[in-house]
């Protein structure tokens, strides 16, 4: 009798179990966290957040389900849970991965003949869901026989009070400039949501054709490294003065690079910067015009008979993942920026020429988060401390992309959506000028490369990275466009007001 008594407590945690080892195959680096002392605090908190909204969307499943008329819904979220889990048990059983944004697009661009194929390789995790629905209609039909005191009420209601609350903590104390990671019970609906957003932009962008009758002056440069880094002020790089050594393997180059010294971002947040950057499209126009962004480096690269391929540790971002969608080849990643190395590689092995863009986490809020635990260079208890790890991070990494492009017909060009402002001891997304001012540079392979693909603008003077489309012009054999966003020099602010970039604070 008293196993009776605690089936359904022990069937509740084994579902609990069930449903967090699923959303850790979903959010594979929180397992890396748990062994990090820098980051177990936060992937603990998580594990422990999500388990309990999952622990009261079952007891509201048992609460409703007392009433008849409500039954069938219990069944319905039911179902809902058990689908989220299957996501979560198919990417990492079957894919070896997290899920993504990527993922979620193609599941959404399959058909029943592609689902047929793969039918044997979902047994599992179809097993793993469907015990999952069982275990939970067992949960739910029990203690909807068990009454809580009044007092303990709003344990039914946790599961959908804590995503508003974290929704609320996002926008008003702790923003971060993105795009929200609201955490829900139902984790994966975000992740469809974004892709079926994506498909509907996607299609209105699509149907607005560019036809290039750019005039080849020269046959270009071979391969066309683009490296979009994250939240990187110039002001923490050795590279542009800074007292601590943040990137020596950028140092050891300069001789080989055109480096803008004082380059600027068209806006302080990364959905507003880099569809400007990317393409002709002006800040006035992002409201009104996004569909301009069909014209971009990536598609204009296809016109020139280039490969594409788009290589990314970033999530959904609109205006960013549309241009990505153009590329020919399309890869999201988890983890640390250095496991997109593998794919770089294999990337830059194959033949004919190539235009490659590199999206990287960087050094996006929270610094500490954006590199491993043992890669604890700068330990002194500085403000900056985690912020320069991660620029170091940063150059290590191109450290390693620039050994795979040495000996070939090859260029590379790195810049930042944007960089930060520092207020109080933090780092913030804002509009200013000190939150604006960003790497921009390209190398070359070698000088005589360098030489033969000098951009017509002054180095040394104060310029948008806007300018980046007509510089990839030059490097794909073109002659460089002159843009009036470019001489116009304007900015768009948070609030999507357009203003003169030399007004900025």
């Amino acid at each position: 009798m008293k196993s009776t008594k605690y089936l359904p407590s022990l069937l509740l945690f084994l579902s609990v179990c069930i449903y967090i080892i699923g959303f850790l195959f979903s959010y594979d680096y929180l397992i890396g966290d748990l062994y990090s002392a820098q980051n177990r605090v936060s992937a603990i908190r998580s594990i422990v957040e999500y388990s309990v909204m999952y622990t009261s969307f079952i007891l509201f499943c048992s609460f409703i389900y007392k009433s008849k008329y409500l039954k069938f819904l219990s069944y319905i979220m039911l179902v809902g849970i058990s689908i989220n889990s299957f996501i979560s048990y198919c990417c990492y059983l079957v894919y070896g991965t997290g899920f993504n944004i990527g993922m979620a697009v193609s599941v959404l661009d399959s058909n029943i003949a592609e689902a047929t194929n793969m039918i044997y390789d979902y047994l599992l995790p179809l097993f793993i869901s469907l015990s999952l629905l069982l275990i939970n209609s067992i949960i739910v039909i029990k203690f909807s026989k068990i009454k809580l005191p009044k007092k303990f009420s709003f344990i039914y209601f946790l599961w959908f009070i804590l995503p508003v609350i974290f929704l609320l903590k996002h926008h008003y104390i702790g923003y971060k400039g993105g795009g929200p990671m609201v955490k829900n019970v139902m984790y994966h609906f975000k992740d469809f949501k974004s892709a079926y957003q994506l498909n509907q932009n996607m299609s209105k962008i699509k149907e607005h054709k560019v036809v290039y009758t750019y005039q080849k002056v020269n046959q270009g440069i071979e391969t066309v490294v683009l490296v979009i880094g994250e939240s990187v002020r110039k002001q923490n790089m050795s590279l542009y003065g800074y007292d601590r050594k943040t990137s020596p393997h950028q140092d050891a180059l300069k001789n080989n690079m055109i480096l803008f010294t004082e380059a600027h971002s068209p806006a302080a947040i990364t959905n507003l910067s880099i569809p400007l950057m990317l393409s002709p499209l002006t800040p006035e126009e992002y409201n009104t015009k996004i569909e301009k962004v069909s014209d971009n480096v990536v598609n204009l690269a296809n016109s020139q008979g280039y490969t594409t391929t788009w290589l990314t540790t970033q999530n959904n971002i609109k205006g960013v993942t549309e241009i990505a969608s153009y590329s020919n080849n399309k890869k999201w990643v988890n983890g640390y920026d250095t496991e997109l190395l593998p794919y770089i590689n294999e990337t830059l092995n194959q033949k004919g020429k190539k235009f490659v863009v590199i999206h990287i986490n960087g050094s996006h809020p929270n610094p500490c988060l954006r590199y491993p635990d043992n890669f604890n260079h700068f330990d002194s208890g500085n403000t900056f401390d985690c912020y320069d790890n991660s620029i170091l991070y940063t150059d290590q990494f191109l450290g390693e992309v620039f050994k795979k492009l040495t000996n070939k017909n090859a260029a590379l060009i790195y810049l930042s959506d944007h960089g930060l402002k520092s207020v109080d001891n933090k780092l913030i997304h804002t509009d200013s000028k000190e939150s604006t001012q960003v790497p921009f540079y390209t190398w070359f392979s070698n000088t005589e490369l360098k030489d033969k693909y000098a951009f017509d603008k002054d180095r040394n003077q104060s310029i948008s990275i806007s300018y980046l489309y007509p510089m990839v012009m030059k490097l794909f054999g073109l002659d460089e466009i002159k843009l009036d966003k470019i001489e116009n020099d304007n900015y768009i602010k948070l609030d999507h007001k357009i203003i003169p970039y030399k007004e900025l604070e």
